[in-house]
């Protein structure tokens, strides 16, 4: 699926060029090892994102378990412009958002 052009959200350091990150929601726990994994990548690679605790947020629980067929799936994570992406290995997130 191709990937629409985002709304530029941050400018890359030690350049002019600009690079413009989707809108991601992570939906995760503070007990899933995979959570904090993904977190670390995106944190990495300078993409922004806004966490939301399943643990604590009762209702992105409930969205979380929609998205998944009745799971708790932790790291899900909703991408704009592209959809849902459940418990996703970094090369998956690699090439969905375009980071090499």
């Amino acid at each position: 699926m191709p990937l629409p052009t985002w709304v530029r959200r941050r400018k890359p350091t030690g350049g002019s060029t600009e690079r413009t990150w989707p809108e991601i929601v992570v939906y995760s726990s503070k007990w899933c090892l995979q959570s904090w994994w993904t977190k670390i990548y995106l944190h990495r690679h300078q993409v922004p994102f806004r966490e939301v605790d399943i643990d604590v947020d009762q209702e992105a629980a409930r969205r979380v378990m929609a998205i998944t067929g009745g799971n708790r799936s932790v790291p899900t994570l909703v991408i704009e412009g592209y959809g849902a992406v459940v418990e996703p290995a970094n090369g998956e997130l690699a090439n969905i958002l375009s980071i090499y």
